[in-house]
């Protein structure tokens, strides 16, 4: 895999959404590099969607989407999303049982 700076800047132009992990990608050592932070802020301000995808639990993805400049959070190893849809947080829950059935 290469950093995200070695993509040429046409193809850059034509992201529209961005996942990342979060734990030893986005997050280092328990710490989130303002640089990093920033740049959430500016895909979002460009219109870029930016999601991070975590195996936290909901407590952890609630905060991440209240505070953090995200469209969203993916969250327990996929069993939930949050947004922020104006200033109401929305989540959404996987259920397995209706698979089920």
């Amino acid at each position: 895999m290469e950093p995200l700076t070695n993509i040429p800047i046409e193809l850059i132009r034509k992201i529209k959404a961005l996942f990342f992990d979060l734990d030893g990608t986005f997050v280092s050592k328990g710490v989130i590099q303002g640089e990093a932070y920033s740049y959430l802020e500016k895909l979002n301000n460009v219109g870029v969607k930016t999601v991070a995808v975590t195996g936290r639990s909901a407590g952890w993805c609630d905060l991440m989407a209240r505070w953090w400049p995200v469209s969203g959070v993916i969250g327990e190893n996929g069993a939930l999303f949050y947004s922020k849809v104006d200033v109401k947080i929305v989540r959404e829950a996987y259920n397995t049982s209706a698979l089920l059935s």
